[in-house]
């Protein structure tokens, strides 16, 4: 009987003696919850809110000297937003926070010129050129139907952290925000932003689509479909011999994706597939120039053909004007390739009645 309650006061003193090591735990937990909380952890506010761990990305000026910028040493700013997919889903509402894209050219010592571009690069390869308009908040912005309301100017956040989980998939990345949940596009909101890389003399450009519907593409919405990884539309890369007894590297993704967007096939995840029940009718795929020039395809010659492509850079750089903004390479004869450039326009015609 004595040794069991010598047992129950050892008990008694053990907790006793634990008691002040748990209040410490406990304070120190509290004081980093704060601690995390003015450096913006929405995580700890939202059951659904991430962040990430990785805290400096790599800025390259235009004559390549590169500068490592510390994300979390810079005021953190925040706002809401919501982005529209390729699909016309909406993804968020949610509250966003990281550093300003200006305050992360200004720390790297960069002043970019209206003129400039940038390329973001991901860490998984992805790579996407905004020009100095779309990287300074200058952006379409859509109604709740996801049809286009007008150009705004936004707030563009390098986010680190998000409310909301599939909002901040893939952080770093960027994020186009407001006081209100304004909606932007997708293909903007670039993600796992590793590298960006000034690039001088990056202008916008816009092609015309028409076939069983009319539809406008720019070139970020180009570029997002040629270098989309997780797609049934991989880029293409062609290598021809040049004038100057050289090569040239030309990028882009196949004739047959533009002419897929308009010719009334389904979507799958998001990205058009062609319209198969209608190929076999051989109906006419019509490319304009801006000189007036055309170039006629049957559409079972060019049906999932990845060796005729519309190229949007040539030598890991955007097309001049002199070829731009897209030019169409063919090699389906290796030895006589077929190019024709400054493309402005695609149209399907003779198309079956649906």
């Amino acid at each position: 009987m004595k040794n069991k309650e010598k047992e129950r006061g050892n008990l008694r003193a053990g907790i006793l003696t634990l008691l002040p090591c748990i209040l410490i735990v406990l304070l120190v937990v509290t004081g980093c919850g704060k601690s995390v909380e003015t450096k913006g952890d929405m995580s700890a506010n939202s059951a659904q809110g991430v962040k990430t761990q990785n805290i400096s990305i790599k800025i390259v000026d235009g004559k390549g000297n590169s500068k490592t910028v510390d994300l979390m040493s810079l005021t953190q700013a925040k706002g809401m937003g919501i982005f529209k997919k390729s699909t016309g889903s909406l993804v968020g509402p949610a509250e966003l926070r990281g550093p300003l894209l200006a305050d992360v050219f200004k720390a790297a010592g960069i002043q970019p010129a209206v003129t400039d571009g940038f390329e973001f690069i991901a860490s998984d390869g992805y790579k996407m050129t905004l020009d100095n308009k779309q990287a300074t908040g200058n952006v379409m912005t859509y109604k709740q139907d996801g049809e286009a309301a007008a150009l705004s100017q936004m707030d563009v956040l390098v986010a680190l952290e998000s409310s909301q989980k599939e909002v901040g998939e893939g952080l770093p990345r960027l994020a186009y925000v407001g006081k209100d949940a304004t909606i932007t596009d997708g293909h903007l909101w670039v993600k796992l932003i590793d590298t960006i890389i000034v690039k001088p003399g990056v202008a916008d450009w816009t092609i015309k689509l028409s076939g069983y519907e009319n539809m406008t593409v720019d070139r970020a919405t180009y570029e997002s479909c040629a270098t989309c990884h997780e797609t049934p539309h991989p880029g293409q890369k062609i290598e021809i011999n040049n004038a100057k007894g050289g090569k040239d590297i030309y990028e882009g993704s196949g004739l047959w994706l533009m002419v897929a967007e308009v010719d009334g096939g389904e979507q799958v995840d998001g990205h058009h597939l062609v319209n198969r029940d209608i190929v076999r009718s051989d109906y006419t795929v019509r490319l304009l120039t801006k000189d007036g020039k055309t170039m006629d395809f049957k559409s079972t010659e060019i049906s999932y053909n990845d060796k005729i492509v519309l190229a949007y850079k040539k030598n890991d750089h955007l097309l001049g004007e002199d070829e731009g903004p897209l030019a169409l390479v063919n090699i389906e004869n290796k030895d006589k390739p077929v190019f024709l450039g400054q493309i402005i326009e695609i149209q399907l015609s003779n198309l079956p009645k649906q």
